[in-house]
């Protein structure tokens, strides 16, 4: 069993925080209503102080019986009394200017929790390993750190992200068991947390399983401090915030670790805030999230995801996109966020518990969705999405014989500048290997450094002899080299050359169906959505001009059979109210439909449409 516990020393209580907490009352007890955040850090702190002092408000008043924070609003309770005496009260105008007292003092304190849970949804899911710790003096003087028994089998991803070696469950203590010394460490604190909201509804669950009282205990969410003081974080995380603050760490770490650094990424933001509040911008934390909305990545949750195609978005409290995602299936792609703990894979860890609701977009077909990400990608910007350019995919090989220095490589775009082009092929993946089979037959044509000129030009002629499906001078050649190089004994050089022989041979040179778009090509695209039925898309020019439901199960391919179908689907016999336009186009989003061709090409069928034919079909209707 691995665990290990250190009785809770008696913490004393800083002078200065002892203070603030007397002049809180009175200047509470002047406002029966209370006062908001703000206000009471103004009147508390000082006139200057505001939003800024507003973020150490739960830190400095915790653990005062006669104090409370309803709403936002903070309060008297309503049988508040300093000792035995009555409540002095001082006009606000009269207070003085209090100074935060430096937290490095000795008695300064600071409670940190971090759980290991076996996935995402505590009414299903079980803590594994649970670490609580004290920080005083800048250091741990109490800790609490044990494997708790789940009573199933752990995944291998939780054993190695939480350290939990095979023997520490041998033997391992249930919940009910840690709870006593759980309840010396929580019990009338107030803990930090990275992901607050979570690691409450799983004590919550564990102790109503266990059949033992809950926990008298208030978790602040981290997040909220560290996000609005450091607002220049693409993807905030527990390890980002300290790489931010400049606290060492080691990276990725057991609970107990991440309890020790949330202690002291919290022990850091104090200081910096007490040394020099007033070079700091810092806006009020996040508003507690909604308890009246489901806990996301929850059985309760997943159950209200539709199973069709779409778009889902990661919110905030507010409602803000943090992160934007496409899925074949919502439903199956985001039952993977509740399999697993998020925090356990730290890409996930910030969103995770900065994500308040998650809200999902159906769409007809995974094209449509495809498109439909793309466009919200361009106008939410969400936080946790990699700003990345949309590039079209190099899928056309450039041959140039006749430069100064003869060469091939991969292009996205045909120029006109006297080079030979080949493709585009039906994935970048499938030109790549392609190129890979000519470079091993004739290497000199694919040199970076300018050398015989001559037998570079020599060799690119032989590669576009080879593209255009010429092979047997590839592999005449070959035969030739091979033979040479068995005469003068080069072992390494026949197998090489015998292993480029075979590739050749099993070449086959496959242009895309896009080929020619630009030119007046139309294609049918047919993407199944269920045995039996589909969904139909018109695109013209490279962009997605229709799209439409159909049962049919694959497309004619006689040319008439083909015209005389998109004619039904899409003519002036069809009905309008079941086809769907795009009500706008770009030209990455012609990038984005190339992309998805290619990508998704082998299980889509594609069948191209005579280039004057449907002239009529590609213009909206009123």
């Amino acid at each position: 069993m691995n665990t290990t516990f250190e009785p809770q020393l008696h913490a004393g209580r800083d002078s200065g925080y002892l203070t603030l907490r007397e002049r809180a009352v009175e200047i509470l007890a002047a406002a029966p209503a209370g006062h908001d955040a703000s206000t009471l850090a103004r009147t508390l702190f000082g006139a200057g102080s505001g939003e800024r002092w507003a973020l150490l408000l739960p830190t400095v008043l915790a653990g005062d019986d006669r104090l409370e924070c309803l709403d936002g609003q903070w309060r008297l309770k309503s049988r508040a009394r300093t000792g035995d005496r009555p409540i002095a009260v001082t006009p606000a105008s009269t207070l003085p200017p209090v100074i935060v007292p430096d937290p490095r003092q000795p008695d300064d304190v600071i409670h940190a929790l971090a759980l290991a849970t076996t996935g995402a949804d505590p009414r299903r899911h079980r803590v594994a390993r649970i670490a609580v710790v004290r920080f005083e003096h800048g250091e741990v003087a109490a800790r609490l750190d044990c494997v708790v028994s789940s009573g199933r089998r752990l995944s291998r991803l939780l054993s190695d992200a939480a350290q939990i070696a095979v023997d520490d469950l041998d033997g391992a203590p249930t919940f009910a068991d840690v709870a006593p010394d759980l309840r010396a460490f929580l019990d009338r604190h107030v803990v930090h947390v990275y992901g607050a909201r979570r690691a409450k509804a799983f004590l919550d669950a564990e102790a109503r399983r266990a059949e033992v009282p809950g926990f008298d205990v208030e978790l602040l969410e981290l997040d909220s401090l560290v996000g609005s003081l450091l607002p220049a974080m693409n993807k905030p995380g527990l390890f980002a915030a300290a790489d931010e603050l400049g606290v060492p760490h080691s990276g990725r770490g057991s609970p107990l670790a991440d309890a020790e650094l949330t202690a002291r990424v919290l022990a850091r933001v104090r200081d910096r805030l007490a040394a020099s509040p007033s070079r700091l911008t810092v806006n009020l934390p996040p508003a507690k999230p909604d308890a009246s909305k489901p806990l996301p990545f929850t059985r309760e949750w997943l159950s209200t995801v539709p199973e069709t195609s779409g778009v889902y978005i990661f919110e905030d409290h507010a409602g803000r996109a943090l992160y934007v995602g496409k899925a074949v299936s919502l439903r199956q792609r985001l039952s993977s966020y509740v399999r697993r703990q998020p925090s356990l894979d730290r890409r996930l860890e910030g969103l995770a518990v900065r994500t308040c609701s998650v809200r999902t977009i159906a769409a007809p077909s995974d094209l449509e969705a495809t498109l439909l990400e793309a466009r919200l990608l361009r106008e939410l910007t969400p936080t946790f999405n990699v700003a990345r350019e949309v590039r079209p995919p190099t899928t056309i090989v450039r041959a140039a014989p006749d430069a100064k220095s003869p060469g091939v490589r991969l292009v996205a775009h045909i120029a006109s500048d006297g080079a030979r082009y080949f493709g585009p092929f039906e994935s970048v993946s499938t030109a790549r290997q392609t190129l890979a089979v000519a470079r091993a037959a004739y290497p000199e044509a694919f040199a970076r450094r300018r050398g015989d000129v001559a037998r570079q030009r020599d060799a690119v002629l032989q590669v576009c002899q080879l593209l255009a499906g010429q092979k047997q001078p590839t592999l005449a050649n070959l035969r030739a080299s091979m033979q040479t190089a068995a005469s003068a004994g080069d072992r390494p050089e026949v197998d090489r050359l015998r292993a480029a022989l075979r590739d050749v041979q099993a070449l086959t040179i496959r242009p895309s169906d896009l080929t020619g778009l630009a030119d007046g090509w139309r294609l049918l695209v047919l993407e199944p959505i269920v045995p039996g039925s589909g969904r139909l898309h018109l695109v013209h020019d490279g962009a997605l001009v229709a799209s439409t439901f159909t049962d049919t199960s694959a497309l004619p391919a006689d040319p008439v059979h083909l015209q005389r179908f998109a004619d039904e689907m899409f003519g002036d016999a069809a009905d309008e109210s079941e086809i769907a336009r795009p009500n706008s186009w770009s030209v990455s989003d012609s990038t984005i439909l190339m992309r998805w061709l290619a990508q998704t090409r082998s299980r889509l069928e594609v069948q191209r449409l005579p280039p004057d034919g449907l002239l009529d079909l590609t213009r909206p209707r009123s």
